[in-house]
């Protein structure tokens, strides 16, 4: 069954006839529900859209807001969310609970105590979803499996902020932004056995693991978090090693606060590469040579511009560049 509006989600709303009551609960399997504004279940466990015990539902293109939960799968599998504003919910916006094989894509959580939820549930998968300016992040517990990909948690309030995992083992964190976190980008706390990669911190405190977990993979060709050639760590913007022989990965391993764990290839952004493309050629060059001449017109990143590593940008910038795009062996470049 498809429930669809005829317009969009601004104009078609869809409000509680009773704030005790949630707006839509599916109890059937393959039910369909796009385009709506779903509101004001707004008395204690209300949800806005409930899905019961049930697989193979599609919630999309939805405005998810003022109720007490804003999308709730229990006990529930092989659904698909995508595309849905859940923001404005008191309690939590986005929630798993003993749920299995669920995907959730670009949807928006944010302003709520909790932006996504997932107690007791293994096998989902999270991709490109943005969680913002909630008390918590994404916050797991109990759960094993999950796949967390390309998603942006930033400027969480709470004490644990951007991700937390509790008592969560052998889930898989890649390529997600976490920043401006009030306080930790990431938490693990009971948890082990999780692999974190070419994911991008810049937090209050970057990260804390008291487990044992995994924070790089093995160097992997392909352009990482911060540009260029190699897949290995994680950026932290707290890190203070160096990268001497430019493959983007910094020479000293990076010591994640709360044990013994390090990420032995801690990602640096990469020398030279001004135009974000993972690649050092003539282009460049050519854009270094234009920031000199123009620094308001060409903007350019310092830890790439600064390719002689002397603080500055200039024209000698300019002529190391020129020379290692010919030679990148016999003229090594030394970012600062």
């Amino acid at each position: 069954m498809t429930i669809r509006s005829e317009n969009c989600s601004a104009t078609c709303i869809v409000d509680a006839a009773n704030p005790g009551d949630h707006v839509f609960e599916v109890t059937a399997n393959y039910v369909n529900i796009s385009g709506f504004t779903i509101a004001d279940a707004t008395e204690y466990s209300k949800v806005g859209v409930y899905i019961d015990s049930v697989g193979h539902c599609n919630i999309s293109d939805n405005i998810v807001s003022h109720n007490n939960l804003g999308i709730y799968l229990d006990n529930s599998s092989s659904n698909t969310i995508t595309n849905n504003i859940a923001n404005m919910n008191e309690d939590i916006n986005i929630i798993l609970s003993l749920s299995t094989l669920n995907t959730l894509i670009n949807n928006t959580a944010s302003y709520s105590g909790s932006g996504i939820y997932i107690p007791d549930s293994s096998y989902n998968m999270l991709l490109n979803n943005t969680v913002s300016e909630n008390l918590y992040g994404i916050y797991m517990i109990h759960s094993c499996n999950n796949n967390l990909t390309g998603n942006i948690a930033n400027a969480n309030t709470g004490e644990l902020g951007g991700i937390h995992l509790w008592n969560s083992n052998e889930n898989k964190l890649t390529m997600n932004n976490v920043s401006n976190n009030s306080q930790y980008g990431i938490y693990l706390e009971d948890s082990s056995n999780n692999l974190i990669y070419n994911n991008y911190f810049n937090n209050t405190n970057n990260s804390f693991d008291d487990g044992t977990n995994i924070w790089n993979t093995t160097t992997t060709t392909g352009p990482y978090i911060v540009g260029g050639p190699f897949i290995g760590g994680n950026y932290w913007s707290d890190y203070i090693g160096i990268d001497n022989n430019s493959d983007g990965c910094g020479d000293t391993a990076y010591n994640v606060p709360g044990g013994t764990n390090k990420d032995h290839l801690p990602l640096v952004p990469m020398c030279g590469d001004l135009d974000g493309d993972c690649i050092v050629n003539i282009m460049d060059m050519r854009l270094l040579m234009m920031h000199v001449n123009d620094p308001d017109g060409y903007p350019v990143d310092s830890w790439a511009g600064n390719v002689d590593g002397s603080g500055g940008i200039g024209i000698v910038d300019v002529q190391l560049l020129l020379t290692h795009v010919f030679d990148p062996v016999g003229h090594a470049l030394m970012c600062g």
